[in-house]
């Protein structure tokens, strides 16, 4: 995987919130994951002490175990009381959920939890995916600083 930036540790610095999942697909060591964007507190590895947008990124999974995908209806109107329901990946899952609106990678317990929004069986509820990993290493080509985007700016990539 042919990128300028990456990361294998300190994920707590990394955010996902409003970014979209655009592919998940198998090689043969890895799962890889696509997002539209992200953000980084810092990348002090190349000497960078401030927080960039990310460039279209890639989530590299060795190891990827365990997934689950629960579905919660608390605070969903008429269903509060509904009990979570676990589905299982389909191909198209993705479409249903719009955004990421939290993540959160643990290093210690090797474990990572994507949620977000999710309309299922045209009720919106919540989603939480789960899994287990070896090791993760995050991938972009491209950034800016969160100064520039704020004022405007965009990352374009290279396909861009």
């Amino acid at each position: 995987m042919n990128s300028e930036f990456s990361i294998t540790n300190d994920f707590h610095r990394l955010s996902l919130h409003d970014s979209g999942i655009d592919y998940i697909y198998e090689t043969e060591e890895h799962t890889i994951i696509e997002f539209d964007w992200g953000f980084l507190k810092n990348h002090h590895e190349k000497g960078i002490e401030e927080g960039i947008v990310l460039g279209k990124t890639k989530m590299k999974v060795k190891g990827y175990k365990n997934e689950k995908f629960r579905i919660n209806y608390s605070g969903t109107a008429n269903f509060k009381n509904k009990k979570p329901d676990y589905i299982q990946y389909f191909e198209n899952l993705f479409e249903y959920w719009d955004v990421i609106a939290e993540n959160k990678i643990d290093e210690n317990n090797k474990t990572c939890i994507l949620g977000g929004y999710f309309e299922y069986n045209d009720i919106v509820c919540w989603i939480d995916w789960t899994f287990e990993f070896d090791t993760i290493e995050l991938n972009w080509n491209n950034h800016i600083k969160h100064e520039d985007w704020l004022n405007g700016h965009m990352v374009l990539d290279n396909n861009s």
